[in-house]
């Protein structure tokens, strides 16, 4: 595949990514009103809670999908039709595996309801009828799903979007007239979800049949794929330590949250954390179209165009995370003031911790990106080290700290595993040269931030004078294009790499 067409690939990925990911954020805050007014804050509750023990038991995945994803780069850029249906087939016994220890745990986990919703006001069958909805929907994904993995890695991931998701979508409109004009709302709720389901399940399959003729079955037995494709399990087995890490890092933190603060201040980080996430996944839209592409130019193995392509998407990703956390540090607390109160703004130097673990996550994500289309994995002490450090870090430094600790322990692993050791390991292992290269690109665009913190101090004045949505607009309007024109005009000057960034999109959107 071309430059050109992977650029347009990734481009398109992450356009309709980012669609959905409006439409989606609009119904969100839509049918969250809808479902508090006409199913009540009970049901609310008992479904978060429901969504939060499936996704416990989902963790029986740790990776599959990510390993038979990198495992198709390689057959697609061939075009070996044949080795792309063995390894979907492996793929499909691997997840039927999967789903029956969910099946087993969902058993397990559904006979201690009884006591797990024991202070519900609601009928118990409320619980085993959301529970069984969704655990359905969840089952679908391996059991009839799980081939979507080749539009994945195959650059079509918005296919999935519009197909899937966009069925997803209708639904949640549906659910939200239901719920608002029917009777029995909470029963509407129920069908529909199980109805769309398998309606988006089905319009899936049909787009991967239409996008991929030649997929069949294949009547080889586990064992044989299993032996011949030992590069899945090696990755599988890898992975398992970087999700099972990841996993305990997510869930533990709010718990030292829990047992250093009051649930106030707990209340006040996580509306500031509701921001942070949304900003999180707008970025993750934007960038994660270029996975496949990545993937794709890898298995071609032209190493010299590789590390050029990886410079270049570094560049622009720089520029987007720190213009991202200047301005979040300069608009988050008027924005946290309109939105609910200037009772619930934290402390200045809380906020800036939460800005700078929050450009660190960004800035990293092409790192990532590549480090998935070399499938290196096999850092299996690094996940166990950041999950050390994070715990133990937010734990000492939460004990003399405070929040700021907390915040401060996960800061300490993301520096040295996430923006030191893991691009050392892309370089070392994938783009097979020296690091101090990496070192010194990340060296001037973050000298380049400089005029951007610059210009943020000056324009201090503006944030103070916010008092309504119109003043908060226009000033977000003016810091977003001061700093991110005083960023970019520096690193043109300080970076090669943006530079060419810069001229092959304009080269794209000329032709």
């Amino acid at each position: 595949m071309t430059q050109k067409s992977r650029t347009k690939s990734s481009l398109l990925n992450s356009a309709v990514s980012i669609l959905h990911y409006f439409v989606s954020l609009c119904l969100s805050f839509i049918s969250r009103k809808v479902f508090l007014d006409y199913l009540g804050a009970e049901i609310l509750g008992l479904n978060s809670t429901i969504v939060n023990l499936l996704q416990f038991l989902n963790i029986t995945e740790l990776g599959v999908g990510t390993a038979v994803t990198f495992s198709l780069y390689k057959p697609l850029a061939d075009r070996d039709e044949n080795c792309i249906n063995e390894i979907l087939a492996l793929h499909g016994k691997l997840y039927r595996r999967i789903a029956i220890l969910i099946i087993a745990g969902a058993a397990v986990m559904a006979a201690f309801f009884p006591l797990i919703f024991e202070k519900m006001q609601l009928p118990l069958w409320y619980a085993y009828a959301s529970f069984g909805v969704l655990l359905f929907s969840s089952l679908l994904s391996y059991f009839v799903n799980y081939r979507q993995a080749i539009l994945n890695a195959n650059q079509e991931s918005y296919k999935i979007t519009y197909s899937y998701y966009g069925c997803l979508t209708i639904k949640s409109i549906v659910q939200i007239i239901a719920v608002s004009t029917l009777s029995m709302p909470f029963m509407w709720w129920l069908i529909l979800e199980f109805v769309f389901t398998i309606i988006a399940s089905v319009t899936l399959n049909i787009t991967i049949r239409k996008s991929h003729p030649y997929l069949k079955k294949i009547n080889q037995n586990y064992q044989s794929l299993k032996n011949k494709y030992r590069i899945i399990q090696t990755k599988i087995k890898q992975l398992f330590f970087h999700r099972l890490a990841e996993f305990a890092v997510l869930q533990s933190s709010p718990l030292i949250i829990y047992a250093y603060l009051s649930l106030t201040t707990v209340t006040y980080y996580t509306n500031y954390i509701t921001v942070i996430t949304g900003i999180t996944l707008l970025f993750s839209a934007l960038f994660g179209g270029f996975r496949a592409s990545v993937g794709n130019l890898i298995a071609e193995g032209d190493q010299r165009k590789t590390l050029l392509t990886f410079e270049q998407l570094y560049c622009t990703c720089f520029l987007v995370s720190a213009v991202c956390s200047l301005c979040t540090i300069m608009l988050i607390t008027p924005f946290v003031s309109i939105w609910i109160g200037s009772e619930y703004i934290l402390p200045r130097i809380t906020i800036m911790l939460i800005t700078i673990s929050l450009f660190l996550n960004l800035h990293r994500i092409i790192i990532d990106i590549f480090i998935n289309g070399y499938g290196l994995f096999k850092d299996i002490w690094a996940p166990v080290a950041e999950a050390i450090i994070t715990l133990g870090g937010a734990i000492i430094l939460g004990s003399f700290y405070g929040l700021n600790g907390i915040i401060g322990g996960p800061i300490i692993s993301q520096v040295l595993i996430l923006t030191i050791w893991k691009p050392y390991l892309l370089y070392r292992s994938g783009l097979n040269t020296n690091a101090t290269s990496f070192f010194i690109l990340f060296s001037k665009c973050l000298a380049a931030t400089i005029p951007g913190i610059i210009i943020c101090h000056f324009l201090t004045p503006l944030v103070n004078d916010i008092d309504s949505i119109s003043t908060f607009l226009i000033s977000a309007f003016i810091i977003f294009t001061s700093v991110t024109l005083s960023i970019s005009a520096t690193m043109a000057i300080t970076s090669e790499s943006f530079r060419k960034a810069i001229l092959r999109i304009r080269h794209l959107f000329a032709s």
